[in-house]
């Protein structure tokens, strides 16, 4: 059985560590950053098209606590939750925002756009906070991961 696409990108699968990083709450945030890698180099190598990932932000009106730890669903559910988090619409807009032509150009190409502080708020390249997201090796690791297990 071939290992966990999740160990193969951060190579503890070639160091002999286990992880679950694939699995459970944990996996997502892992799966975002192999895809927001995955598009980088795309974007590279296909410079005729514009690529972008896009983070729909804290969104209410999502499943996210139904598997969430007790902890998570005490501290941040109930009356919290729309403090922190904006409209199920503010979140898909945050897509269409990306696709329309008028806006297309506005970011590199390539690039993830997210919240610049917590988790709602006006969108901006995260490569300026996350600077390993320009990593040309790492971005090359992602799509050749995703080619290996899944292409």
């Amino acid at each position: 059985r071939s290992p966990g696409f999740a160990l193969h990108i951060n190579n503890q699968y070639k160091s002999g560590k286990k992880s679950d990083a694939g699995n459970g709450p944990c996996g997502y945030p892992v799966a975002k950053l192999i895809g927001t890698l995955y598009m980088a180099a795309l974007s590279r190598r296909h410079p005729e098209y514009h690529f972008a990932t896009v983070s729909p932000g804290g969104t209410q009106g999502t499943e996210i606590f139904k598997t969430a730890p007790f902890f998570m669903k005490c501290c941040i559910g109930g009356c919290v939750r729309p403090l922190l988090f904006h409209s199920l619409e503010t979140g898909a807009q945050r897509y269409i925002d990306e696709l329309c032509p008028d806006t297309v150009g506005q970011y590199p190409s390539g690039v993830f756009l997210a919240s610049r502080k917590g988790f709602t708020g006006a969108v901006f390249d995260m490569s300026v906070k996350m600077e390993f997201l320009k990593d040309d090796k790492m971005q090359d690791a992602a799509y050749n991961a995703i080619h290996r297990y899944f292409v």
